[in-house]
């Protein structure tokens, strides 16, 4: 995974006068003017691709065995995802009305998680599931 910030951000923040330059180069976002902040945050997603690397499927299953041993977990697991998924809904609409510009790469993975939920789920809606 490539760091953030990038070597041309991290020349970028230095020669800038309104980012703080005690920050520059370091992993901490602190001080940077809102340009580079911006900068920073769309390299930190773009690099973020290597997300199914960190979720090793050992993590991912001793993630939903710990959900799923406690009473409600199961309930909070799912509206957890629905509350994720409404607010995805919520970020594509601004997107798609144009109240908000994201990057193509971002909207590409948004576009994807929406339409993509979890196989398990496909075929029905949270309010299904609850009512079981």
């Amino acid at each position: 995974m490539e760091q953030v910030p990038s070597v041309d951000l991290a020349r970028a923040i230095a020669r800038c006068p309104h980012c703080n330059t005690l920050h520059a180069g370091t992993s901490s976002r602190e001080g940077l003017c809102e340009a580079h902040r911006a900068r920073w945050n769309l390299e930190a997603c773009l690099n973020g691709e290597s997300d199914h690397e960190a979720m090793s499927e050992h993590y991912l299953e001793s993630l939903v065995r710990r959900a799923l041993s406690t009473q409600d977990g199961g309930t909070e697991l799912l509206a957890a995802y629905e509350r994720q998924a409404r607010a995805l809904e919520l970020v594509w609409e601004a997107h798609r009305r144009g109240a908000v510009r994201l990057p193509e790469a971002i909207a590409e993975k948004v576009e994807q998680a929406r339409v993509t939920p979890p196989r398990f789920l496909r075929g029905t809606t949270l309010d299904t599931i609850r009512a079981r």
